[in-house]
């Protein structure tokens, strides 16, 4: 057992149990909002400075709570993280919000350009952490959430969050218009799903398509 602070000197916030995984062997994964320019990165990860007003950072210790890999993940905007999921080979897929439009985003992306106010993202990160294997927005004009994600038997990627409005990509929709009031004042919005296929590519850590977005 152990107990740790992460964090710099600003705001960091990994809250929820969504925001936490831990791989066969015992390591822990934790992804966090963090606006502190001096979270503790570690040489060689995908991206060792601070981009903008708030940051995701993805963090992977040991079962004994030694710091293993640490990357900052985001743009010039406001990013925040939510759900994270570990593979069999220790890729890490995330998700959250995003607000950037600049944020990173790989050749082949669903979604390569920012939807909206703030979107959802999908990433996928090498076990190493030094290579983006997978990253693409996913949303409208609104505001879209991302907030848990995992792994079917199939290999196939599920994510599930919230729309503000229209505008969230659907193909094959069990419901396909957004039905919420978008009210300001209360949030009422409708809950979102995807599901990414595997491919070929997608078997080294990197879903390549869409299959399916569900309202």
């Amino acid at each position: 057992m152990f107990g740790t602070y992460l964090g710099g000197k600003a705001t960091d916030i990994g809250c929820n149990t969504h925001n936490l995984a831990v791989d066969p062997k015992g390591n822990v994964y934790v992804s966090v909002s963090t606006a502190s320019a001096d979270f503790a990165t570690t040489p060689d990860a995908f991206d060792r400075t601070f981009n903008g007003a708030g940051d995701v950072a993805v963090v992977k210790l040991s079962p004994t709570g030694a710091l293993l890999a640490s990357t900052f993940i985001g743009g010039k905007g406001q990013d925040g993280a939510d759900g994270i999921y570990v593979d069999k080979a220790g890729n890490v897929f995330f998700t959250g919000h995003t607000r950037s439009g600049d944020f990173p985003t790989t050749p082949g992306a669903f979604q390569a350009t920012h939807g909206g106010a703030g979107d959802a993202f999908v990433v996928v990160l090498s076990a190493d952490f030094r290579r983006l294997l997978y990253s693409t927005y996913m949303g409208g004009k609104a505001d879209d959430v991302g907030r848990s994600a995992c792994l079917g038997h199939d290999g196939s990627l599920h994510v599930t969050g919230s729309a503000n409005g229209p505008g969230w990509p659907v193909r094959d929709a069990h419901q396909a218009k957004f039905a919420g009031t978008n009210d300001r004042r209360w949030g009422n919005g409708d809950c979102v799903l995807a599901r990414f296929k595997r491919t070929t590519r997608a078997e080294q850590g990197a879903p390549a398509d869409a299959d399916r977005s569900d309202r």
